[in-house]
């Protein structure tokens, strides 16, 4: 391995880890306490629930709430599943999905146990979503820069040929 791609290996290792670490923070110490109440932490395991509620009482709790709490969760996830997409061994969007299934199930379970939030079973939906949209994302522009690439490699041949 050269110098450049041990570079490239360490910076990309570093931004994993500090997108891990603001992943955790934001999703187990970056909301209020609302979720919460006093005596037992909150959990909802009835898949679209919480989706559907937000969704029929945006115009009480605001569109801007309804799109933090749906659109929030699939964004925190999608560099995730990117950072899977990214790493040079061969990964496939079943290996995303699981990643970024346990990576939330690991987070909802912590903020269950240390009622730090509610385990919800739409977030893990919306989670696994976001880091499937990431690594699907993620392939298409590696695939377009790969052409773009090889195009242009391919023009530059055929001009020193010509």
């Amino acid at each position: 391995m050269n110098r450049l791609s041990k570079k490239k290996r360490r910076i990309f290792i570093l931004l994993f880890l500090l997108y891990l670490a603001l992943l955790f923070y934001v999703t187990c110490f970056g909301q209020r306490m609302e979720n919460v109440s006093e005596g037992s932490p909150r959990y909802n395991l009835e898949p679209f629930k919480e989706i559907l509620r937000y969704w029929n009482k945006r115009h009480i709790l605001g569109t801007r709430i309804m799109f933090l709490n749906i659109f929030g969760n699939i964004l925190m996830f999608m560099p995730l599943g990117a950072f899977v997409c990214a790493v040079p061994k061969r990964t496939n969007i079943i290996v995303c999905f699981f990643i970024s299934a346990f990576t939330s199930l690991l987070i909802e379970t912590l903020q269950f146990c240390f009622k730090l939030g509610s385990f919800d079973v739409d977030d893990l939906i919306l989670n696994t979503a976001g880091g499937l949209l990431g690594y699907i994302l993620y392939a298409i522009v590696r695939g377009i820069v790969g052409y773009i690439r090889f195009k242009s490699r391919a023009d530059v041949a055929a001009a020193k040929r010509s």
